[in-house]
This record gives structure tokens, C-alpha cells and sequence, in this order.
């Protein structure tokens, strides 16, 4: 599980991506697929509410120290468009799970590879 901590006025806050967010998320009717589609700010503020929320909960269970969270309306009330892009980051980076890519050698390095070693 992902934990992100962002400022947001003056106080930090906590974020995790977690079943109680996935939870929020299909009770709003919102899906990480069309995240940016149709209300993204809208959606990225709502789901950043939930993040928080989770976090704070989250960091209790952990003892990872006392954390606050904002709800969706305070959101909208000290933010700005200016904070989307850090909101959008924050929540890629705690939703990116561990991927693992299966990336194939570059040509160069597969010829070396192949070549025996000069006798």
C-alpha cells in the first residue's frame, strides 16, 4: 500500500489508496479509468477526499502519528485550480501499484552480450 503526504494550507496530510477508497469510489460512481473524463476536478478532489480520510485512519491503526483530514467541501474552499496538478500527481503515485515490466535488452547490448570474450 502507497502513502503519499502533501501539503494542502499550511497543513500536512496523509493519503493512502486502499479498499476503503475503492469503496468511496464505487459508491460515487467513480472509476480510475475515466478519472479525467467528464468532471476531473470534480473527481480528483472527491477522490483525494477519500484518500486523506484513509490516510488518517490509516497512519492511527499504524502508529504513524495523528494525522487530520478535509473533507470534499473544505477541499473546494481553500484550493485552487493552481493545486490540480499536485492533487493529479498525488493520486497517481499512491493508485500505481508495483508494476513489473518485462523490458528486453537493447540491440547493442544483446550484440555484446553475444559476442565471445577476446581470447
Amino acid at each position: 500500500m502507497k502513502c503519499a503526504k502533501i501539503e494542502i494550507n499550511g497543513t500536512e496530510y496523509i493519503a493512502v489508496f486502499n479498499n476503503r477508497v475503492l469503496t468511496s469510489m464505487e459508491n460515487e460512481g467513480i472509476s480510475m479509468e475515466e478519472l479525467q473524463k467528464d468532471k476531473p476536478l470534480t473527481k480528483i478532489l472527491k477522490l483525494l477526499s477519500f484518500m486523506l480520510e484513509a490516510g488518517r485512519r490509516y497512519a492511527a491503526k499504524m502508529d504513524m502519528g495523528s494525522f487530520p483530514t478535509i473533507s470534499y467541501d473544505d477541499l473546494l474552499d481553500v484550493t485552487d485550480t493552481g493545486d490540480y496538478q499536485r492533487f493529479l500527481t498525488l493520486v497517481t503515485e499512491c493508485t500505481a501499484g508495483d508494476r513489473q515490466v518485462d523490458a528486453e535488452p537493447a540491440k547493442k547490448e544483446e550484440a555484446e552480450q553475444g559476442e565471445a570474450p577476446n581470447a
